[in-house]
């Protein structure tokens, strides 16, 4: 049975200033969830309450339906990553990975097994002798995983456990995670800053802003369907383009400064922002409905080129294939891929604002 998390209504404030507000969610269990969010967004005050390491304003934190808000963070069987790893110096690997058992008083050659165990899964038993202060920070962040492993906790948390680590080397150990936090199957609340991390690690993402859930959901469904502008900023590339939704012979039609198309009935008429992702215009081929776009600079992203280009008043970021360096013109044809346009009420958008 995986173990269930849910916070309820969880508040905290410094000095009179609100860090979190009113944050709700169960997470799932088994799975990873993931918190993304810009710096100040209040996503790791949520954390270390979960946690038990800071005590809530007001709201509850539930474990298997059972109250664990007073609970101290000792008795929780919660594993915990930081990401300063809190690793001692003065012990060998495999010291640091026994620490927890041997506080939790577990007898010595049971503490040896269990961290053996985790040191193989994790890769690192040939290290187990070493200190830390000899192994390098993509080991020592795998070490801070197998102490936090060790004991076989219900519910592992995760504070930015890999943002000290360089890009090539944070993309591994992002790889390595997610394999074994599938094979493990335990119950995981990840925080991070890293976009990145937060969709490929996630089996559910929550995006925080000044101290509230701004959306939850699938990873995909977030990015392609973003509830409100803030979103739609923060998570990835985007063009936000003004226009209106207007009834038209007894249909739907969104009109762009550069575009006019039909869209699904249920979009709500008047002002409203259209997202359309970078990936999501292209370059038209001949015939078919289509719009010029005034080429400004560009830039070389490995698979793919960034354009930065200009329709009237509207600058406008389409990607495309890296090929098409080879073309250079000043004016482009672009056509919308219509289906993958998310549309936003001015409405919607005003309380993120």
């Amino acid at each position: 049975m995986k173990t269930k998390v849910e916070a309820k209504n969880l508040c905290k404030s410094y000095g009179g200033i609100a860090a979190v507000e009113e944050f709700s969610h169960i997470f799932a269990p088994g799975r990873v969830t993931t918190i993304l969010g810009p710096s100040g967004s209040g996503k790791s005050t949520t954390l270390s309450m979960v946690a038990g390491l800071l005590e809530p304003d007001g709201g509850q934190v539930h474990c298997d339906d059972v109250d664990i808000t007073n609970l101290p963070a000792a008795e929780r069987n919660f594993g915990m990553v930081f990401q300063s790893y809190a690793l001692f110096p003065h012990m060998t690997v495999l010291e640091n990975v026994e620490f927890g058992l041997r506080v939790r008083g577990v007898e010595r050659n049971l503490r040896r097994q269990r961290a053996g165990k985790v040191l193989e899964m994790l890769h690192i038993a040939p290290l187990a002798d070493r200190r830390i202060r000899q192994i390098s920070g993509g080991e020592q962040q795998r070490v801070a995983v197998a102490r936090a492993l060790a004991f076989d906790p219900q519910v592992l948390l995760m504070d930015e456990p890999l943002s000290a680590l360089d890009a090539k080397l944070r993309e591994t150990l992002r790889a390595e995670l997610f394999k074994l936090l599938q094979e493990l199957g335990v119950t995981t609340i990840y925080v991070t800053h890293d976009q990145i991390e937060a969709m490929s690690l996630g089996y559910e993402l929550i995006i925080m802003n000044a101290g509230r859930i701004a959306q939850t959901g699938r990873p995909y469904e977030v990015y392609s369907q973003p509830a409100n502008t803030f979103v739609a900023n923060f998570l990835g590339s985007t063009n936000m383009v003004a226009g209106e939704c207007v009834e038209f012979n007894g249909a739907r039609r969104l009109h762009l400064p550069f575009a006019r198309m039909e869209v699904a009935d249920e979009t709500p008429l008047g002002e409203c922002w259209a997202v359309i992702r970078p990936e999501d215009m292209e370059i038209a081929e001949d015939g078919g409905e289509h719009f010029y776009a005034e080429f400004e600079s560009s830039i070389f992203l490995g698979n793919q080129v960034r354009l930065f280009l200009r329709v009237g008043e509207q600058r406008i970021i389409v990607d495309v294939p890296n090929d098409v360096l080879q073309q250079p013109r000043q004016q482009w044809p672009l056509q919308v891929k219509t289906s993958k346009i998310c549309i936003l009420s001015k409405e919607q958008s005003r309380q993120w604002n």
